[in-house]
């Protein structure tokens, strides 16, 4: 008798516990991506991707190229140490953007791994970004060490 009360009692709890969860799914907004409406908004969404990824703006170089007279295509040149990780950047980036209706394919360039990116709307290239490896960079940030360390 007390095994089928205890039984009685679990398949309550589980069915209330069920219920619950359900009200709670039901309730929950949508946690839905930032969504981005206009090239200025995906330009700012680019621009905190590599502030994020320490990439200071004198790093990298914006420029511009009219299409038409309604349509400019922003290309960003990034230039990074070469221990940075491009395939990071890239995945940031795209993790950011989902949902908004753009797509990031990319293309590794051999054997410099420089690694371009493709930012599409509506199956037109709206942003480029080219990251490539600048061994400057590397040697600045030693000789930055090393000067520190001599200070």
């Amino acid at each position: 008798m007390r095994r089928i009360n205890r039984k009685k009692w679990i398949t309550a709890l589980l069915a209330l516990s069920c219920i619950a969860s359900a009200v709670m799914l039901v309730h929950t907004p949508v946690n839905n991506a930032r969504s981005i409406q206009t090239m200025d908004g995906l330009d700012s969404v680019i621009v905190a991707t590599l502030s994020d990824h320490n990439i200071q703006r004198a790093h990298y170089r914006v420029s511009s190229t009219p299409l038409d007279t309604v349509f400019t295509r922003k290309t960003y040149r990034v230039r990074v140490p070469q221990r940075f990780s491009k395939t990071l950047l890239h995945y940031d980036l795209n993790k950011r953007i989902h949902g908004s209706g753009f797509e990031s394919p990319s293309k590794v360039t051999l054997p410099e791994k420089d690694l371009d990116i493709y930012l599409y709307k509506y199956n037109s290239v709206v942003r480029t970004i080219r990251v490539y490896t600048d061994l400057s960079l590397d040697t600045l940030e030693v000789y930055q060490e090393v000067s520190w360390q001599t200070e």
